[in-house]
């Protein structure tokens, strides 16, 4: 009888030696005492001090890794990411969500080093790092640049020490190579739910919401929930970003230390709502709750009294610990220092835990998903007699041991007998040396003939086996019927059970750039709207993503977003040809919304242009000055700001709008907006490769255009566009 099993104590933020003790001592007692099958999140193996930590004790590592051979560990696939590398290499290609790493010394801002780790990932080579390691090729020099920092386009040195990099370096090589190792095993995943069944429901955030929901009359829940309402990102689904708002929130609170209790504490109720989330999405998990107690109106006041509800506060009072140490556990910035975890003394030992695993038979299939405490005290005491039913066999093997050698002791006490007989004249002396090696002999023999015995049958075990295994039979013995469990239980409701949840198998490797495109798909649908000349595949539809993927590995074709700046992305698209076929077309789509700018200036009756350096034509041009669009500021702001940055100027008249452009509708989705601007004076800037500004009458613009001098299409559209300003006033003024 095993259930499926999230452990909320090796979430990732629980990185104190104490939490990480708490967090092995639950697992070895989950698996061992209890016979479950402890689920992992590809979050709590990847950004885990803990495991970070101690892999690179060999017998814990071993150990570890054995557990998942046995079945016991498994890891929980999510959405799309297939595999522990693979949610590695996402979090470290989300730039713009800026994964923050909880408990891995690693910072964001140390690009090299997460691009050495990236490398090391993607070719599954460990060489490099162990060039660091061991200084191959490698200079104290070379260490310190991989730990810089990338702060404000500046470059920093790290706070670090030589030998503390080194240990970082140290440990990253074992970590790295443990996902390796597991990646290479089969059956170590579970397949991910389908989001469709709790997405809109059991999100992280929804989890906030239901706790907001809840009248509880403690000063301090009111408080740090009223916190978490105010922030900005409130109602988004990433962890990271509330906690990073939340800290700086907290950093610019005038009321500090007074208040600082209430910004931890909210901090609290973040990570086990964080925890819920990533529980309930876990296929088939066994829960504390009932999960149907969710199931109220999302306008109705939460019920105190819900099983949902009273497991909340449990756990979050198991986590809070009446702010023990909540300076050291809470609210703690970024950082890359590495704390070696020293009490490995103090971890279970995973060793003597697997040999009672092995001795674990039998799993029930469930028709439904039961409560974490269905049946609990049967599963345990079913769970101990399995234990027991090995005892007797190992007793057994160590009595048939025992009388192999007390019959060869019988055997050589007649020939010694026969011996004193034939030599009386033997001393005491002699004798006391002849029953040593008798017994040592006695001893030997019995080893071997029962060690013969063992391979015939290998029910039985050798003598030596036998001796240690009765030894350790009995500590087996103690430890598992007289130590105290300590999984978290709460017993209410235990014949509570779920329907088994459907599933979503990641049958597809998702590529980098495609991935990157299901976002853009989703985020931006006017550029993604439907049109009967270019239809745009419907990549929520799996046939069509499976479509996508046969053409890219079939064809070298590539689809997605295959470049971005902040500036620009890169984009191509699948289209849909006549015969339903898929095949890439290209555009490069802005990243900001906000159109560009082109102002076409006018000084006197004059045209001011400005003689500007641009890069992709690698020459110089007379062109009006232009910009892309500030996210925020109304177009017209943006011009007056385009004008101040080129020319120095201020416009004395109310700009006027004279229309859009597209540049190149073949290309790019950016348009850019022409204003007519009226200026008195100006300055040469020299900003942006601005070489000069060229002041000149409309008849010599004319001719420079005509002459050739003058081929910007964005200054040649916006004259276009002047002129026929210019005829629909004079047709107006006309009539």
């Amino acid at each position: 009888m095993r259930k499926f099993v999230y452990l909320f104590e090796l979430d990732s933020v629980r990185r104190t030696d104490e939490e990480i003790i708490e967090g092995q001592k639950v697992l070895y007692d989950e698996i061992v005492k209890n016979g479950n099958i402890v689920i992992l999140t590809c979050n709590q193996l990847i950004d885990s001090r803990a495991f970070f930590s101690l892999l690179d004790n060999l017998d814990y590592y071993e150990s570890f890794i054995r557990l998942f051979e046995k079945g016991v560990i498994k890891i929980s696939q999510y959405g799309r990411v297939r595999s522990l590398t693979q949610y590695l290499l996402n979090s470290i290609d989300n730039q713009e969500n800026c994964f923050l790493y909880s408990a891995l010394p690693i910072k964001n801002s140390q690009k090299r080093l997460i691009s050495l780790i990236r490398r090391s990932l993607m070719y599954s080579d460990l060489t490099e790092i162990y060039e660091y390691i061991q200084r191959r090729k490698r200079t104290e020099k070379d260490i310190y640049d991989l730990f810089v920092e990338i702060k404000e386009k500046q470059e920093t040195k790290t706070n670090l020490q030589l030998h503390e990099m080194e240990n970082v370096l140290k440990n990253l090589y074992w970590f790295l190579g443990t996902l390796f190792r597991l990646s290479a095993m089969k059956d170590i995943y579970i397949d991910a739910r389908d989001p469709i069944e709790y997405s809109k429901k059991y999100r992280f955030s929804d989890y906030l919401k239901y706790i907001e929901r809840v009248d509880y009359p403690d000063p301090q829940w009111k408080e740090s929930v009223n916190i978490l309402k105010k922030l900005s990102c409130w109602g988004d689904n990433n962890r990271s970003n509330y906690f990073r708002e939340l800290l700086k929130t907290m950093q610019n609170d005038q009321c500090k230390e007074e208040r600082k209790k209430y910004y931890q504490y909210a901090e609290a109720i973040l990570n086990i709502c964080a925890c819920y989330g990533y529980e309930v999405s876990i296929c088939n998990i066994s829960k504390h709750y009932n999960i149907k107690d969710l199931d109220s109106s999302p306008n109705s006041i939460f019920q105190q009294d819900t099983s949902f509800f009273r497991d909340f506060l449990s756990r979050l009072e198991q986590h809070w610990k009446n702010g023990k140490d909540a300076d050291i556990r809470f609210l703690q910035e970024e950082t890359n220092r590495f704390v070696e975890f020293e009490r490995i003394d103090e971890i279970p030992n995973f060793k003597k835990g697997l040999r009672l695993v092995e001795r674990i038979t039998g799993e029930e299939n469930f028709e439904k998903v039961p409560r974490y405490e269905y049946k609990l005290s049967e599963q345990r005491r079913k769970n101990k007699m399995n234990f027991l039913k090995n005892v007797p066999r190992q007793i057994f093997s160590l009595l048939v041991a025992l009388i192999s050698v007390i019959a060869f002791n019988v055997v050589f006490e007649i020939i010694h007998n026969l011996i004193t007989k034939n030599y009386e004249s033997l001393m005491s002396w002699k004798a006391f040396v002849y029953f040593g090696i008798e017994t040592i002999v006695f001893f030997i023999l019995g080893e071997i003939i029962t060690n013969i015995i063992s391979k015939i049958n290998p029910r039985f075990l050798s003598l030596s086996e036998a001796v240690v295994g009765i030894i350790g039979v009995f500590g087996d013995f103690c430890h598992v019927f007289f130590e105290k469990n300590r999984t978290y239980t709460s017993y209410e409701d235990v014949t509570v059970t779920e329907n088994r949840n459907h599933i979503a198998p990641c049958e597809m490797n998702i590529s980098e750039e495609l991935q990157k495109y299901f976002s853009f798909y989703k985020e931006n649908p006017d550029l993604v709207t439907p049109s009967s000349e270019y239809p745009i595949a419907n990549i929520q539809d799996q046939e069509v993503v499976a479509d996508i993927i046969r053409n890219e590995e079939l064809y070298g074709q590539k689809y997605g977003i295959m470049y971005e700046s902040k500036y620009n992305r890169m984009v191509v698209d699948p289209i849909i040809d006549e015969n339903n076929g898929i095949f890439p077309y290209e555009r490069v789509v802005p990243r900001k919304k906000q159109s560009g700018i082109v102002i076409f200036p006018m000084c006197r009756g004059n045209v001011v242009l400005i003689n500007q350096y641009r890069h992709a034509p690698r020459e110089t041009q007379l062109c009006f000055p232009r910009g892309f669009g500030e996210e925020g500021l109304k177009v017209m702001d943006n011009a007056k700001k385009e004008l101040g940055e080129e020319l120095g100027a201020v416009a004395i008249k109310k700009p006027i709008e004279l229309g859009t452009i597209f540049a190149d509708s073949g290309l790019t989705s950016g348009k850019v907006q022409v204003y007519l601007v009226e200026i008195d004076v100006y300055k040469n800037t020299r900003e942006e490769g601005i070489r000069e500004v060229v002041e000149m009458p409309l008849e010599e613009f004319e001719q420079e255009i005509y002459r050739g001098n003058i081929n910007d299409g964005f200054t040649l559209a916006a004259y276009a566009m002047y002129q026929a300003y210019q005829s629909s006033k004079c047709r107006n003024n006309k009539e």
